[in-house]
């Protein structure tokens, strides 16, 4: 992909679609990134993708799902304790929910239908960016540790090609003696006087 001209265009549009609930692999694709753009210009394409991908989420669920939401908190109490907490928390509850575990699009989703300021939800969203960094930096580390281990896997097939047979090790003279077998050959005789030939 890095060698196309616009090749960065794709994972930015992973990205986006991806950023709709209850889609995954965000992850995925910000190690990805890291492994083929480095750490800064993979970090970059991670940031634009997750941020264009998490408006488009915000207004997908304004305009979409407001009236399920509505109803929602009208009958469902633990959701209007969220949607209330939510309004009146402000900034301060979309960073701690942006910089926490709970995955970006599903807090996008909850945002965007308690109502809160698309302004808001940008200055939180970008000044929470910096999380997706630790992804693209384990990417970015694989870029530098797959050829050594690519390049041990090589040494180890051109030993396994050039190495020299062991000698055979040389039988002891103990190991030489075995049975005679002229037995088999030989007659026996039954106790009753016939002659048996093997």
């Amino acid at each position: 992909m890095r060698s196309l001209k616009f090749g960065w265009l794709i994972p930015v549009a992973i990205l986006f679609v991806i950023s709709f609930p209850p889609l995954f692999g965000h992850e995925i694709v910000a190690v990805l990134c890291g492994n083929v753009w480095g750490l800064w210009e993979g970090f970059g394409i991670v940031a634009l993708g997750t941020l264009i991908g998490e408006v488009g989420n915000f207004y997908a669920f304004r305009y979409m799902c407001r009236a399920r939401a509505e109803k929602l908190e009208r009958d469902v109490w633990w959701y209007a304790c969220l949607a209330r907490t939510v309004r009146e928390g402000g900034f301060i509850i979309a960073i701690v929910a942006r910089l926490s575990a709970i995955p970006g699009h599903f807090t996008t989703a909850v945002f965007a239908t308690a109502g809160m300021n698309i302004f808001v939800f940008l200055v939180a969203a970008i000044l929470s960016s910096p999380k997706q960094f630790a992804t693209v930096y384990v990417g970015g580390m694989l870029s530098h540790v797959s050829p050594i281990f690519l390049d041990a896997d090589l040494d180890l097939q051109l030993f396994l090609k050039n190495r020299h047979p062991l000698p055979s090790p040389t039988p002891s003279p103990e190991s030489s003696l075995t049975p005679s077998l002229a037995f088999l050959s030989s007659s026996q005789s039954r106790p009753d006087g016939i002659s048996i030939k093997r």
